[in-house]
């Protein structure tokens, strides 16, 4: 059910239920964390994978994400050596074409089209990243990351769209709780 719900195609006033979803949790909307902490609640326990074999590992340990963002976030946030916490749930494919579709999204905003690559630990692998199974959105190969997790900035490379690489962190609970926070992803 969770899956189904966080991969929903459907919308309100033209907005995704994921997209509701983060904002909610971005926003620490006080009225809404009850319902909000119970869907989280089900989708970790579907992302969470601690202590337990991973089923599914992309191939090359990485994973695409592609979005747009203002120019002053890029260069006031975004730097080599920055570690980081996203405070929303990251949908990510280990499809480089998929990510490239969502950079599209947002042309009419003028924001800078930003293709992610997410870099896996090939031996650690991650705890806090799992492939969606059961989804609405079949061929996206999305693989999701909780709320709060750790990343953090490779290199950035010029280009269009720019490409920004992160370091996912293997286990979140190895860093700092007051890391600085980012939200737009």
């Amino acid at each position: 059910l969770f899956c189904f719900l966080w991969t929903s195609e459907e919308t309100l006033e033209g907005v995704e239920f994921c997209s509701i979803l983060n904002d909610a949790i971005r926003n620490d909307l006080s009225e809404c964390m009850i319902p909000v902490a119970t869907i989280c609640r089900g989708i970790n326990s579907l992302c969470v994978k601690r202590d337990m074999a991973i089923e599914k590992w992309p191939k090359y340990n990485k994973l695409y994400r592609g979005s747009c963002l203002p120019p002053d976030v890029l260069t006031n946030f975004f730097q080599p050596g920055v570690t980081y916490r996203c405070p929303m749930y990251l949908a990510s494919s280990v499809s480089r074409t998929v990510a490239e579709r969502f950079t599209l999204r947002s042309q009419v905003q003028k924001l800078q089209k930003v293709l992610w690559v997410i870099h896996l630990d090939p031996e650690l692998k991650c705890w806090h990243v799992n492939h969606v199974e059961r989804t609405n959105c079949p061929g996206e190969e999305e693989f999701l990351f909780v709320p709060y997790s750790v990343f953090t900035v490779i290199e950035i490379v010029a280009g269009n769209p720019l490409e920004i690489h992160l370091e996912a962190a293997f286990d979140n609970k190895d860093h700092r709780e007051d890391l600085p926070l980012c939200t737009w992803h």
